[in-house]
């Protein structure tokens, strides 16, 4: 909170609290790069970008998303579970974290774009809720 000072001329000094709200980080992109040389991972959030190569097949793709966003949210957190189920005409996602002295985490999100972003944004509620 930042104090305000009160108009010259008052007959006293008015001090008021006003409520500073920090930038709000968001998850802005995640992309799945394939070329010759292999698979890669991209996440971008709060101007922040962090790569990850990738082994083959879907778990290591989740492997590096959530990897290329603990970097980006400088956490420190292993993937442990991804789940992937279809419901009411939505796919979800849900990603079952563990972070070293909070415990285990858990986050789900919508397909609502594509897989990989759907991974990075429950993965970014496990780690964002809280307590």
């Amino acid at each position: 909170m930042l104090p305000m000072r009160g108009m010259a001329g008052g007959t006293g000094q008015v001090v008021t609290d006003i409520r500073v709200e920090p930038t709000r980080q968001e998850l802005e992109s995640v992309s799945v790069e394939e070329s010759r040389a292999g698979i890669s991972v991209r996440v971008m959030a709060g101007g922040k970008a962090a790569t990850r190569q990738v082994g083959a097949g879907p778990e290591a793709i989740d492997a590096a998303i959530v990897g290329a966003l603990t970097e980006v949210l400088d956490h420190d957190a292993e993937l442990l579970a991804v789940q992937r189920g279809d419901t009411g005409g939505a796919r979800i996602v849900t990603v079952l974290l563990e972070e070293p002295g909070e415990g285990r985490k858990v986050g789900s999100a919508v397909v609502s774009s594509g897989e990989a972003y759907a991974v990075a944004l429950a993965a970014w509620r496990a780690l964002r809720a809280p307590e």
